[in-house]
């Protein structure tokens, strides 16, 4: 009997080739695919003998793993290509490479929403605190989304900024942090007032 396993839309599908090439009944063919292994495992033409049954589903669960397996490979493998050629087209645009010196905004939370009590999390604000800063960074790595970037004269830690977080002049990022300071603050007093 063959048995054929697929994958559809991301879900197996189970066939019986010998009920699919079977005689019409009354006008209507016999289902052949089934959405599951058990579904497949207790339709008519495939309770011959316990022994043959065992052997057969055995098998099923081999082809099954195998086809799962060979599945995530192959998406694994088109995550990385995909992966892969975004990163080319995004390092062949930047405008910055690494090791250039650029002006930054960025902000630390100093204060998360959660805190650790015993051995759990315990939600004690609403909205994060968080401290804004403006400073000279240099350029230490081109990701999929903007930079890594590490204050200068510093190795760590390494910030995550964009292209819209880099101004051209000093005293242009330290007006754009105290702007998104107040605009921060803003936000989390509206915020406050609505609850």
């Amino acid at each position: 009997m063959g048995v054929g396993i697929s994958i559809q839309g991301g879900e197996m599908i189970f066939t019986c080739e010998r009920c699919k090439i079977a005689p019409l009944k009354n006008g209507f063919r016999r289902p052949y695919q089934w959405k599951t292994e058990t579904g497949f495992n207790n339709h008519k033409c495939y309770t011959v003998t316990q022994e043959k049954r065992d052997k057969t589903r055995a098998a099923n669960k081999d082809l099954v793993a195998q086809k799962r397996a060979e599945a995530a490979q192959a998406a694994e493998e088109r995550r990385r290509i995909e992966y892969e050629a975004a990163m080319k087209v995004r390092v062949e645009t930047a405008k910055h490479r690494p090791g250039d010196f650029v002006y930054a905004v960025f902000y630390r939370v100093t204060k998360g929403t959660h805190e650790q009590r015993y051995n759990r999390l315990v939600r004690v604000r609403y909205e994060e605190e968080r401290s804004y800063q403006a400073c000279e960074m240099v350029i230490t790595e081109i990701t999929l989304h903007g930079y890594l970037a590490c204050p200068k004269g510093m190795t760590f830690p390494s910030q995550k900024i964009s292209d819209a977080d880099i101004f051209p002049s000093m005293p242009e990022a330290v007006t754009a942090f105290q702007k998104r300071a107040a605009q921060y603050k803003e936000h989390c007093e509206r915020a406050d007032f609505c609850r």
